[in-house]
């Protein structure tokens, strides 16, 4: 059984990690993942640059737990979301629509995620979500769901939310395929645009944009 030091050890573990995830993710914000040193993180949160080797092993593990704290709200709102639609249609769109939403207020973080190829990112995910677990609801039946949202495989995720897809009958399952790889790239092409337009970018219109080409996708497929 945990004592109550050790909790309170983890306690301030997590808070003094969240200090230098802030910090991280600011530079981000401000001037991208390319201006992100540990020098300067570690002056934003106010502690010297050894101590954050205390708590990640390196920059990069830094950045990717920056990175990944920035889809705790995407993943609430994405539960949230599905539980209001039955029909498969509308319960697609909203996926994307809250996908969108948010990869477009932190481009640069979701393209990190999902699109950089970084090969220990699934892995740094999984660590992230055994110190930071997320709140499951007990009462919903989306078990399948909220292990889905733990992983960086984008491909692999959308693939398997159009198998539900399908299932309503808008697009075949032998095109479950393609469909995953023409959406995947729209996806990283528009949070591509959205990193570099930045305030400049007009979020609804290429949420728009991206439901036009569902639909001209679904109708191709009949």
């Amino acid at each position: 059984m945990e004592s109550i030091k050790e909790r309170n050890k983890e306690i301030q573990r997590k808070r003094k990690m969240m200090y230098f995830i802030e910090a991280t993710q600011k530079i981000m914000e401000e001037e991208g993942t390319d201006h992100v040193t540990i020098r300067r993180v570690a002056d934003i949160a106010g502690y010297n640059s050894a101590t954050i080797y205390n708590y990640f092993k390196n920059l990069n593990h830094m950045i990717a737990f920056a990175s990944i704290q920035y889809l705790e709200n995407y993943n609430k709102e994405f539960l949230e979301a599905i539980k209001k639609y039955d029909d498969e249609y509308e319960k697609f769109i909203v996926e994307w629509k809250v996908f969108f939403k948010n990869a477009f207020e932190h481009p640069i973080a979701f393209e990190y995620i999902f699109f950089s190829g970084n090969e220990n990112i699934e892995e740094i995910m999984k660590e992230y979500y055994e110190i930071f677990p997320v709140e499951v609801d007990s009462k919903d039946d989306l078990e399948e769901m909220h292990e889905l949202l733990k992983l960086a495989n984008f491909g692999y995720r959308n693939e398997k939310c159009l198998e539900e897809f399908s299932k309503g009958g808008y697009i075949k399952k032998e095109n479950i395929g393609i469909i995953n790889e023409i959406t995947k790239c729209i996806a990283h092409e528009y949070i591509s645009i959205a990193a570099k337009q930045k305030e400049e970018f007009d979020k609804d219109k290429y949420i728009k944009k991206f439901i036009s080409c569902i639909n001209y996708l679904i109708n191709k497929d009949k």
